[in-house]
Parts: structure tokens; sequence; C-alpha cells
């Protein structure tokens, strides 16, 4: 299980939520595609088909977890510069470069 998903019934209130999961029939046939907002219509829909659970995002985790692989990228990036720039001679090119290279990633970035 997804840390920003959950498992919630039709009559939870699905309406309005973002399907986490692709919903597949018993032959593995696409009924509907992961990131559908889910109305009325796909309700009705999947419980003309006996669909009693679906997998929804959840929107505080979706955002936490969102935010938390954006501040991975953001280490990432860093040591990748730190990386690249390990064998300079520490030049006032050098450090000049390295600094634009920071700020052009975002790096530097709170």
């Amino acid at each position: 299980m997804n840390q920003a998903e959950q498992l919630v019934t039709l009559d939870e209130g699905a309406c309005g939520q973002t399907l986490s999961r692709p919903l597949q029939d018993g032959h593995g046939q696409m009924l509907v595609p992961a990131g559908t907002v889910v109305t009325p219509s796909v309700v009705e829909a999947l419980r003309r088909r006996e669909v009693a659970e679906i997998w929804v995002l959840d929107p505080a985790k979706a955002q936490h977890q969102t935010q938390t692989q954006a501040a991975a990228l953001h280490a990432q990036r860093a040591m990748r510069l730190e990386r690249l720039f390990r064998r300079t001679d520490g030049s006032d090119g050098s450090t000049r470069l390295l600094a634009i290279m920071r700020r052009y990633r975002e790096v530097d970035a709170p």
C-alpha cells in the first residue's frame, strides 16, 4: 500500500476523490484508470460491476509525500553538483561556476 492512499467503500463518499490505482475486471480489462476523479456516474458504473471498495488518494498524505519527494530531489541535485565539482582547483572561476550551477538547479533554494 502506498502511504498516500486509502481504501474506501463506494458508500463512504468516494465522489470527488482521485483513484490511486487502476480498476480492472476479473479478466484484467481496464475499467477505470488511476488518476481518475470519481464522479457519481463512475460510482454507479462500479456498483453495476459489483465493485465495493476502491483505492483513493488521501490528499493530506499525498501532499506530504510530494514535499518529501521534492526534498529528496533537492538533496540529490546538491550531491550531484558536489560530485561534479569535487576535483576542481578551487580557483575563482570554478567557484563562480559552481555558484551559478547551484542557483540554476535551485540547490541553494530553501
